[in-house]
Order: structure tokens, then C-alpha cells, then sequence
């Protein structure tokens, strides 16, 4: 029982998603930018089928909601910076929240943006085999303090090739 009511919430999401995507486009591109930084623990397979058809979807909504941000999947745990207007990520959030692919949800970060951090991505991705976060803190001595966002957000823009 407990299976079919958590697929009846994301589905529910999923519609609101989609609506949100389609009606929002009002929202794209205009006014102010929030983002999210959280880290989460994967419970789908590296590579999986499932998790490709995740990562499909999400790309496609991401787009649709005007979205940009970084993924990054460290072994089995999830990193992931997004950012856009306020209601697309509001929603974004709500989706990973009920979302059934990853669990233990830490939020370091829900706030108002100067300006995106990850403008040149739809949104990109790396896994622990491109580059580690744990090596990448190791070799330049940078503390990963779970209250502080911003070694992470560092390391985000190092995996995805930006400098700063």
C-alpha cells in the first residue's frame, strides 16, 4: 500500500510538473532566480535503466521550466545544484522530495541568486569516475563542512569545467 500511494504522489507531482512547465513559460527567463543545493543517497543503480530514463526526463523538464544547474553522483550519494524562477524550482523541489530514485534529502541551500551560477548548462552531469569529490577536497585541502554549501558549489563548477 505504502508502494502505490507514494506512485500516486509522484504522479500527482509529475502532472503538476508538467502543467507548471507548460503554463509557467510566463515565468522563464523572467524575474528572480532561487536556487537549491542538497545532497541525497541514490536508490536506483548507477547506469541503470531506470535511472537513464530519469535522467531523460529531467533533462526534458529542466528545459521546459528554465532551469540550469549541476548533477553530481559520488558512488551512491547525490549532489546537486539547480537554479531558475522561483516556481519552477519550488516544484523542482517538491518532485525530488516525493521522488521515490533517492532518499535522506539535506537541503545546504534554498535561496535567492544575483545571478546563475550554471547559465551555460541545461544541466550538466558527472559521476565519480569523471572526478571525485572526496580526491578534489583532499588535493587542495578544502574542508567539506556539512553546514557550508560552498565547497560543493566549488567543486560543482571544477566538474563542470567553470573557473572560480
Amino acid at each position: 500500500m505504502h508502494n502505490l500511494n507514494a506512485f500516486f504522489q509522484y504522479a500527482a507531482i509529475r502532472r503538476r510538473a508538467r502543467f507548471s512547465a507548460v503554463v509557467g513559460c510566463q515565468v522563464i527567463g523572467a524575474g528572480e532566480t532561487w536556487s537549491v543545493l542538497y545532497r541525497s543517497y541514490a536508490s536506483i543503480s548507477e547506469n541503470s535503466p531506470r535511472q537513464i530514463q530519469i535522467l531523460r526526463d529531467y533533462s526534458d523538464l529542466v528545459k521546459r521550466c528554465g532551469i540550469t544547474g549541476y548533477l553530481h553522483r559520488e558512488d551512491e550519494v547525490l549532489f546537486q545544484w539547480f537554479e531558475g524562477p522561483k516556481a519552477s524550482v519550488s516544484m523542482m523541489l517538491d518532485l525530488i522530495r516525493c521522488h521515490g530514485s533517492h532518499h535522506g534529502l539535506m537541503i545546504y541551500g534554498n535561496k535567492l541568486q544575483t545571478q546563475r551560477v550554471f547559465s551555460a548548462w541545461s544541466h550538466g552531469s558527472t559521476t565519480t569516475n569523471g572526478v571525485s569529490l572526496f580526491n578534489w577536497a583532499n588535493e587542495i585541502s578544502k574542508p567539506l563542512h556539512p553546514n557550508s554549501g560552498s565547497a560543493l558549489i566549488d567543486f560543482l563548477k571544477t566538474a563542470s569545467g567553470q573557473r572560480g
